[in-house]
């Protein structure tokens, strides 16, 4: 029994020194000749936004791996870009401002040995930090700041937003309230909560390097919105108007009240439902208010089917496209030519997935569940009573179905 004993341990303490000795053992390249490539050469240097193009002829090396540019951003960040010898330039980005900065190149082979040091400098054109900057509009809108900007490159941004009430107007630092990422073309977004209080807004734009454009400020006192009292709401019957029943139960009677019953997430069942029809041209159907009001927007939900209420979404007879109408007066005709397109509305998938049942991620069910919201422009008219008319379904159905729909404004009762 010693015996096993003293050769168990022999073993066990021989394959921990084998374990130390291969955890303590340096990975080196399996190849290197010791010897240093030769430099590159620079062909062309263009100047691009928060950037330069360099191009580059390669020493004869027949073991070169790769071709390393180190520099520093004007904001001190240190930067290392690599480019494969398959190509003749590096790319390198990330300046916050237009200058000249000094930039160094290097060639290195597979064995990790680096040419000597080629020093070069690059001259920067204006940054996308600036010129989208350059873009930014703030603007007041309902309860809150609009902020526009345009980002034709789609560059990855961030605008940072602030903001401090006029009766802390001795105070030098704002407070950052929301922070916009964006990378889309242009963006148009309003942010709200903030009453009818007068503050002083301001935006920063922030790229992915950590620079900062200037900051734009004004002082705003946003409009006065108040959400619209549903119990008020009525539904109005017109010549061509779509009756809203179930194409399953056409005498089971309007589930026009269903639009405005609160209940969004209540029962798992489609709310408002409206019988087959003629889309785009004539499927509309019309509602009353109660009151007059000049309209900042329109939080509208999807119907909810199914175990968790998702099911359905961005799918079957969901609204895809819709337009608002409004009137201040009713015309009993139920001609369009007494009412104005307040506007287009459109349900986005964020995710951009096919449109099957059950086809959405995570982000589109957040989107759906918190709902989507449409402004109405400034100078839209006063209104009291409102028109829907559905454009097209999200799987071309001739018969429609919504959930809910808010709307929030300046009322003028």
């Amino acid at each position: 029994m010693k015996i096993r004993s003293i050769l168990y341990f022999a073993l066990l303490l021989s394959g921990s020194t084998l374990f130390f000795q291969c955890e303590e053992e340096e990975h080196a390249p399996i190849h290197n000749d010791g010897i240093n490539p030769g430099k590159i050469t620079v062909s062309e240097i263009k100047s691009t936004a928060g950037g330069a193009v360099i191009r580059y002829q390669l020493p004869n090396d027949g073991d070169l791996l790769y071709v390393e540019a180190q520099y520093a951003l004007d904001n001190g960040r240190k930067m290392q870009v690599r480019a494969s010898v398959y190509i003749d330039s590096i790319q390198l980005e990330g300046f916050g401002s237009v200058g000249t900065f000094p930039v160094e190149l290097y060639a290195v082979d597979r064995g990790g040995n680096r040419s000597e040091a080629l020093k070069v400098d690059i001259e920067t054109l204006t940054p996308p930090v600036e010129t989208i900057f350059g873009t930014v509009e703030l603007e007041r809108t309902f309860g809150g700041v609009n902020v526009q900007w345009k980002n034709p490159n789609k560059a990855p941004i961030a605008l940072i937003m602030m903001a401090l009430p006029d009766s802390l107007e001795n105070r030098v630092d704002l407070d950052v309230f929301e922070t916009i990422y964006s990378q889309a073309p242009e963006g148009n977004t309003s942010l709200r909560g903030f009453g009818d209080v007068g503050h002083k807004f301001a935006v920063v734009v922030r790229d992915r390097w950590d620079n900062l454009s200037d900051t734009l400020s004004v002082s705003l006192t946003p409009l006065l919105e108040e959400e619209l009292d549903k119990l008020k709401f009525k539904e109005v019957i017109l010549p061509g108007d779509i009756p809203a029943v179930p194409p399953w139960n056409p005498s089971g009677g309007s589930t026009m009240p269903d639009l405005w019953d609160g209940n969004l997430f209540g029962g798992g069942a489609a709310r408002l439902v409206t019988t087959h029809g003629d889309m785009p041209d004539n499927y509309y159907y019309t509602f009353d208010l109660g009151v007059n009001v000049k309209l900042s927007r329109l939080k509208f939900w999807q119907f909810l089917w199914g175990s968790d209420g998702s099911e359905f979404f961005y799918f079957d007879a969901q609204y895809e496209r819709f337009e608002v109408w409004g009137a201040s007066e009713l015309d009993a005709s139920g001609d369009f030519d007494t009412w104005t397109l307040l506007r287009k509305c459109e349900i986005i998938k964020p995710s951009g997935l096919p449109i099957e049942k059950g086809s959405f991620s995570n982000e589109d069910m957040e989107a759906a569940f918190a709902g989507h919201d449409f402004e109405f422009p400034l100078d839209a008219p006063e209104v009291r009573y409102i028109r829907i008319k559905v454009n097209k379904t999200f799987s071309n159905l001739d018969w429609a179905s919504c959930g809910e729909m808010s709307f929030f404004g300046q009322i003028n009762d």
